[in-house]
């Protein structure tokens, strides 16, 4: 008989496993509360982010003074009612032939 098979070793190693996980597990908490803040991926570059933002904006609102989004909303809406739903033309019928395909020989 294996002598690992038997009841209480498989016992005895389920609480091993089990106490050696727990180990990792403190050990991660520790070291995570330990490692102090850590930095906010957004905030990371921001300013920079910021001023090109701000940056095309501004280029933006100089190429197109006039322009405001919710315009082109009723222009788009304005086209879509005024056009009419139609069919997609069937697709022509493949040409028939006498000619029975050829066998694999």
């Amino acid at each position: 008989m294996n002598e690992q098979a038997t009841p209480f070793a498989r016992f005895r190693y389920f609480w091993w496993t089990l106490g050696i996980f727990a180990v990792f597990g403190i050990a991660a908490l520790i070291f995570n509360l330990l490692s102090g803040p850590t930095a906010d991926i957004n905030s990371y570059d921001d300013e920079r982010r910021l001023g090109v933002r701000q940056d095309v904006d501004n280029e933006q609102a100089k190429l197109f003074p006039d322009f405001k989004p919710e315009d082109t909303f009723a222009i788009v809406g304005k086209e879509l009612l005024e056009s009419k739903p139609s069919p997609a033309p069937a697709p022509e019928a493949a040409p028939e032939t006498d000619a029975a395909p050829a066998a694999d020989q």
